[in-house]
């Protein structure tokens, strides 16, 4: 610059300049939950930097990408449970159909990434006769099976209301099973499961490693009061988050008290002993994370979301 008497002077400015994140994050896997009600998206956040938050995108027709949620880098989980269905009509119901998910990233600057590969969940089928189908689970630019697909297992539950039991481990091209036992069990319920040969370790409050993802659960017993809004409203917990122990509130006669972590592992179980209007749990050592409370009456089973904090 030059100043009144003409002098010229020079200065020199440095600065830097962080380079635009065109590298797209990848997707661990993507599941769908113990209670086959959402799907779940993983990815290891560790392997970022100078990142501010994480997008996540659900095909929705014509493989376009819509954002369906964000999750901050901060203090967050790396997953993801789509619960978005009114947003679109391709509402990510896993009991509907299969799903592709994408992730981004935005850095620290607010530049956004390029999107990673997509990844698809595994939707299972029901003939009606016993005869199971399901899709593959897929990502972009792979062929299927994925190279890292161990096998698939087929679970049945022949109460409908108790735990999956395996009954046939598959090859990973398999996409059909027939239960020839199938007319045995009116009120069964089958999930088949795919298994990896590599574990993806999500970024979690509570370390757990994910070397499995789930189908939907096909149930032969009709949609019923089980799966009723208004009688899981008739149930509350509180508080939520919570710390040290939970109330579990209800006008209804509930038999039995599950929590399972977002492994599908059962973390506590209880059959309270008579009716009572406020039930309540100790939490004892659990750890900080998300868990589901399954609640079980005579015709209902209700599940909740719990949130362990800090």
């Amino acid at each position: 610059y030059t100043n009144n008497y003409n002098c010229t002077n020079i200065s020199t400015l440095y600065t830097t300049v962080l380079p635009l994140p065109t590298i797209a994050p990848e997707i661990c896997e993507v599941t769908v939950d113990t209670f086959s009600t959402r799907n779940i998206i993983y990815w290891d956040k560790a392997a970022y930097t100078n990142v501010k938050e994480f997008i996540i995108y659900r095909d929705t027709a014509n493989n376009n990408y819509a954002q369906i949620g964000t999750v901050p880098f901060v203090g967050a989980y790396s997953l993801f449970e789509d619960t978005v269905r009114h947003l679109y009509a391709a509402n990510g119901d896993p009991n509907a159909s299969s799903w592709r998910y994408k992730i981004a990233f935005k850095d620290t600057c607010d530049n956004i990434s390029d999107k990673s590969l997509w990844h698809q969940t595994v939707f299972m089928q029901d003939a009606g006769t016993g005869l199971f189908s399901w899709s593959q689970y897929q990502i972009e630019g792979q062929s299927a099976p994925v190279s890292y697909l161990q096998n698939y297992k087929v679970y049945r539950d022949i109460v409908g209301n108790g735990p999956l039991q395996l009954i046939q481990t598959l090859s990973a091209s398999s996409t059909t099973y027939t239960d020839i036992n199938y007319a045995l069990y009116p009120n069964g319920r089958w999930r088949v499961i795919a298994g990896w040969s590599e574990d993806c370790t999500p970024t979690l409050r509570t370390t757990a490693s994910v070397s499995t993802t789930r189908s939907n659960i096909k149930n032969r017993t009709t949609v019923g009061i089980a799966n009723n809004a208004a009688i899981a409203n008739q149930i509350s917990i509180t508080p939520n988050p919570a710390k040290e122990q939970v109330t579990i509130s209800s006008s209804l006669t509930i038999t039995s008290l599950q929590l399972f972590d977002l492994m599908g592992r059962e973390v506590y179980f209880n059959v309270p002993v008579k009716q009572l209007n406020n039930i309540t749990i100790n939490l004892g050592t659990l750890p900080p994370a998300i868990y589901t409370l399954v609640a079980k009456g005579a015709n209902f089973v209700v599940n909740k979301k719990l949130v362990i904090s800090q």
